[in-house]
């Protein structure tokens, strides 16, 4: 990936250039966490010799004359940075960090740099141990987020960018699914008895997570699947490169296999497969694997669920958020909806504002799930959306600012820990786009409008229309053109949308019931045999015949 153009607009969509936005150098507004590093570029810009401090203990171990070294080290790579000298600034910064390894704002600046530079993995790394020490504060969290965009973009073009490759692999997947995911020879726990293993309790229960999207709630799987396996006492193994988030109620451990730390026995179950195990699998006597598999790339699917299960000692059972999307990877996979938080819905007030207005309403669309075909196809789409509706309100839209930052009747969202929660509560509906199965997200933002009482409507061949019941909770449409028209229907019809979301509600309020959940997981975790709803499974029949 290319450096970061300290003039070109920032990515994030701010209509700013890099260098004033993402790529500031500015000062934290946090009152907390106040570095002088303001100073210090302030003095950097005039030429001044106004020397650098920290703000926290980052130089409490160093003596007086080792403080001066790393003060001057720090003002000469500001000076540099500034300058654009990007090579002499890091180097200026290590040595800082060579002596101090704690020191907030080098640890930033490196980041900065390696974020510049397009050395994603480094920058998130130095970033996040620099949020360790400080208060967070906007600059830092924004180029965190950077950061996190860059990646998450670079995986979804990984994932769009080879579409034959992908196509080939998706046709692999049952193949994989029926000759690697059984055992074919006994591991060494699996030859104890069944009563043995039961009296022992099966062993610990392990929660393995990969890389976690901290800015935005994008590790709200792991801890939703804590809470709710909570009377099993699992253990959350979280990558090494992530910080130690501090929770009374979880017992939380880093994954570092090259010091020997990852799970040894017990039940490990797997929160989707970003998550390197080849290290470390073949030497755990774990007696259960269960993958909550969640989308990716089928080539992905392929290389992880080989490696996690190649020593054909134990079985493998995935579970999938929808029977959609089991069903491509064979028979005898089951479904469990995403496992949301269904705390409330839409007030009566709002449902009163639509009905009484009735000539504007607001379609939401999710920006990072958006699947388009073409610049000018989708541009023109996006805009007989908004006119049918009177207002598109788009949440975390990346691109699409640009496609469509100049129309007066779209609304943009930044995303947020609270902000989603808030997004489909106050959009009138949700369009849900689907294309490839793999780029269609795990159905969290689906759930939640539902939750809140807020219809979706969704294509009939997302892994997720299963969930719905056309004209009942929600409505399915077969192409664009049929969005269109529903979106036109719901515009004169308010207290139509009203009804689908309230039925909405009612159905994933009991699909994701605290109790159910809690039932259905420890079901899968102790591997007993959880049977799929029939109406469910009666609906996937017919949608597959319909195909």
């Amino acid at each position: 990936m290319p450096p970061v153009s300290r003039n070109a607009p920032c990515p994030c969509g701010s209509n700013k250039r890099y260098k004033d936005c993402h790529g500031a150098i500015a000062a934290p507004s946090h009152p907390e966490a106040q570095p002088p590093t303001v100073d210090a570029t302030r003095s950097a810009r005039e030429g001044t010799e106004t020397s650098y401090r920290p703000s926290g203990p980052d130089w409490d171990h160093l003596s007086d004359t080792e403080r001066t070294a790393c003060s001057i080290l720090m003002q000469r790579a500001l000076k540099q940075q500034l300058a654009g000298k990007l090579v002499d600034a890091s180097a200026s910064y290590s040595e800082v960090l060579a002596q101090a390894p704690n020191t907030h704002d080098a640890l930033h600046m490196v980041g900065a740099i390696e974020l510049r530079r397009g050395n994603l993995a480094e920058a998130r790394q130095l970033i996040l141990a620099a949020m360790k020490l400080r208060p967070p504060y906007p600059d830092i969290e924004h180029n965190l987020r950077m950061v996190e965009d860059l990646l998450r973009a670079s995986r979804v073009d990984a994932g769009r960018a080879p579409v034959a490759t992908e196509e080939l692999c998706e046709r692999a997947l049952s193949i994989l699914a029926d000759l690697a995911l059984r055992p074919t020879r006994p591991g060494r726990l699996q030859r104890t008895s069944r009563n043995d293993r039961m009296e022992s309790g099966q062993g610990p229960v392990h929660l393995i997570a990969g890389v976690l999207n901290t800015s935005d709630e994008g590790a709200w799987l792991v801890w939703r699947l804590a809470t709710l396996l909570a009377p099993m006492r699992p253990t959350v193994w979280l990558s090494a490169a992530d910080p130690p988030e501090v929770r009374a109620d979880v017992r939380i451990r880093s994954l570092a296999p090259d010091v020997g730390d990852f799970p040894r026995d017990g039940r490990l179950v797997f929160v989707g497969l970003d998550i390197d195990c080849a290290e470390w699998i073949d030497l755990t006597d774990a007696q259960r694997i269960l993958i909550f598999c969640q989308p990716a790339a089928p080539s992905l699917y392929l290389d992880q669920l080989r490696a996690i299960s190649r020593d054909g000692s134990r079985p493998v059972h995935l579970l999938f958020p929808s029977q959609a999307m089991a069903a491509r990877f064979g028979a005898g996979y089951s479904a469990l909806p995403p496992p949301i938080e269904a705390d409330g819905r839409k007030s009566e007030s709002v449902h009163e504002r639509v009905a009484s207005v009735g000539s504007t309403s607001a379609v939401g669309l999710i920006g990072r799930l958006w699947q388009g075909t073409s610049p000018s196809d989708d541009a023109e789409f996006l805009r007989h959306v908004a006119g049918s509706a009177g207002l598109l309100e788009i949440y975390d839209p990346g691109a699409l600012r640009y496609t469509l930052g100049a129309e007066p009747a779209v609304r943009f969202w930044r995303r947020g820990a609270s902000a989603l929660r808030s997004f489909v509560s106050e959009v009138d509906c949700v369009l849900h786009v689907a294309n490839k199965w793999w780029l269609e997200g795990d159905g969290r933002e689906l759930f939640m409008a539902m939750a809140a009482g807020t219809p979706v409507i969704c294509p009939r061949g997302s892994m997720f229309a299963e969930y719905i019941d056309h004209g009942v909770d929600g409505l399915v449409y077969d192409d664009r053109d049929e969005a269109i028209e529903l979106l036109w229907a719901l515009r004169r019809r308010p207290a139509w949308g009203m009804s689908l979301g309230r039925s909405a509600h009612a159905k994933v309020a009991a699909l994701v019931a605290p109790a159910r959940m809690a039932h259905a997981l420890e079901e899968f975790v102790l591997g007993e045999r959880h049977p799929i709803e029939p109406s469910v499974a009666s609906k996937v029949r017919q949608l597959a015949m319909a195909k």
